[in-house]
Formats: C-alpha cells, sequence, structure tokens
C-alpha cells in the first residue's frame, strides 16, 4: 500500500488500524471497503487489508489470529458437585466390574455420604442412578461396606442385583 497511497498512507494506517466491527464486517462480507481519510476516499481489497484476531488481555480467550476461544475456567460449587456425581458413578461402575456384573445388570445402591458429597449425591441421584442402571438408590445414614474417596470426601456405598 506504501506505494500506492505514498504520504496518504500514514493517515490510511491510522484508519486500518481503528476499524470497528462493523467496517471489518463489510469488508469480510463484500471484499472491499472505502476509507476517507484527510478527505479523500480510497478503496481497499479484502487482500489488502488482513484482519487477524488476537486474545484480549486479561481473558483465558486463546486465538490462532483466526479463530479464538475464551473459556471460563471458574469452578463454581454446582460444577464441582456435578464433578462430585461424575465421580461416583465412576466408583460405582468399577465395583460393578470387580464383582463381575454385566453392564446390563439393573442394581440397587445403598449410599452413605456427608456434607457436600451427601448434597451433590442428591442433587445428581438421577443422573447417578440413570448412568449406573441403578433401579433403587437409598441415600442412607449407616456407612457401608465399600468405602472410596473423592477430593478427600469419603463415602461409602453397597450395590447389588435388582430384584
Amino acid at each position: 500500500l506504501g506505494k500506492r497511497l505514498g504520504k496518504r498512507m500514514k493517515a490510511f494506517a491510522q484508519q486500518i488500524g481503528q476499524l470497528g466491527e462493523e467496517q471489518i464486517a463489510e469488508l469480510q462480507a463484500h471484499g472491499s471497503l472505502t476509507l476517507e481519510a484527510g478527505g479523500e476516499a480510497e478503496t481497499f481489497t479484502a487482500e489488502e487489508i488482513e484482519v487477524k484476531q488476537q486474545a484480549k488481555a486479561g481473558t483465558n480467550t486463546i486465538s490462532n489470529s483466526l479463530i479464538s476461544v475464551d473459556l471460563d475456567c471458574e469452578l463454581t460449587p454446582e460444577l464441582v458437585r456435578r464433578g462430585y456425581g461424575r465421580e461416583v458413578v465412576n466408583r460405582i461402575q468399577r465395583e460393578r466390574k470387580e464383582r463381575g456384573l454385566s453392564v446390563s445388570d439393573r442394581i440397587h445402591v445403598v449410599v452413605h455420604a456427608e456434607g457436600v458429597l451427601a448434597q451433590a449425591i442428591a442433587e445428581h441421584q438421577d443422573y447417578i442412578m440413570g448412568e449406573t442402571l441403578c433401579l433403587v438408590m437409598d441415600l442412607d445414614a449407616t456407612p457401608q461396606d465399600v468405602t472410596a474417596e473423592i477430593d478427600e470426601h469419603a463415602f461409602s456405598f453397597q450395590l447389588g442385583l435388582a430384584e
């Protein structure tokens, strides 16, 4: 662009550097964009103006200049409890396998947990039951035979074939 614009290059470079979302969308949609600087208008093509994305400072955004992804990595209490529910499924499925039960066997489970883990199991009981093919799940105050731990939260459970 330097050869074409000469002394006007600085003024147009400033205009290009300050393009807004609407102008960039127009450039990408139509393949050209007309800008004014110093009372003169120039039309630029998409080949002359390269649009690159970059991560905004202070965000979790990752960008390769063509696409950007911003992930919210904050672990809320709800997300932690959902994770605990998935881990309970994992422990039950492991015990199922150790006992030689078929993946299609319907089971019943009695679970003992306290605190946040008990809350997570209660909140995600339908999910846990669906994933483990559990027909009946009792949340019991009495410790059970199989003990397990998730993030230093102990719980116990007993499983058997559903009748």
